[in-house]
């Protein structure tokens, strides 16, 4: 099918009923890449990373995200940063196609392909030396203490910073919910999404 085609599945209820998205295989990454979701929660991509390259398993780790998932790639990584110390980085931005498939559920119709650009970001961090040549290498930086404090654990197995002011519970600063709390960035609840993968 072609893009036309496909307008008009978004824009006429009727028709995306008549039509399904055909589900993807999941490609199996190596045990040491974290693939960000942005339905999936901060604190466990950060244990997992943290598992990976404080327990001797890997020397490197590389953490990949696209589109709304971007920016919670980038949470991970510095929390990371700060709380392991002295790694070495190297950030690469890029784009890529993502083609979706659409089945029709009724005869007389067409399957659909959809083709389309997302922006996409990858950080690997390593214990070890990187090309120091590479344009997005970053040398180093020493271990910050105060790194989960400011991202401290919540019951919901995310991080909440305490840097600025939000709806957390106690501490110091001025907060929007009750009392004064080391809560979450901009009045952010803290928490976040399932899952590691």
């Amino acid at each position: 099918g072609d893009y036309s085609h496909y307008r008009g599945l978004r824009t006429n209820k009727s028709n995306m009923d008549k039509y399904r998205k055909v589900p993807k295989e999941k490609e199996q990454a190596p045990e040491n890449e974290i693939k960000i979701s942005s339905k999936s929660r901060i604190g466990n991509y950060v244990r997992y990373g943290r598992k990976l390259l404080t327990t001797g398993e890997h020397k490197d780790i590389k953490i990949t995200c696209t589109g709304n998932a971007i920016a919670k790639g980038v949470i991970v990584a510095e929390i990371l940063i700060g709380s392991i110390g002295d790694l070495h980085q190297i950030t690469k931005f890029d784009s890529m196609e993502i083609e979706d498939k659409y089945e029709p559920t009724e005869e007389g119709l067409d399957p659909v392909t959809v083709k389309r650009r997302v922006s996409m970001l990858s950080i690997t961090l390593s214990k070890e030396p990187l090309d120091t040549s590479d344009p997005g290498y970053q040398a180093p930086r020493a271990k910050v203490e105060e790194t989960f404090r400011r991202y401290r654990r919540t019951r919901r197995g995310g991080y909440r910073g305490s840097d600025r002011g939000g709806r957390g519970r106690g501490g110091r600063g001025r907060g929007r919910g009750r009392g004064r709390g080391r809560g979450g960035p901009r009045g952010g609840r803290g928490g976040a999404p399932r899952g590691t993968r």
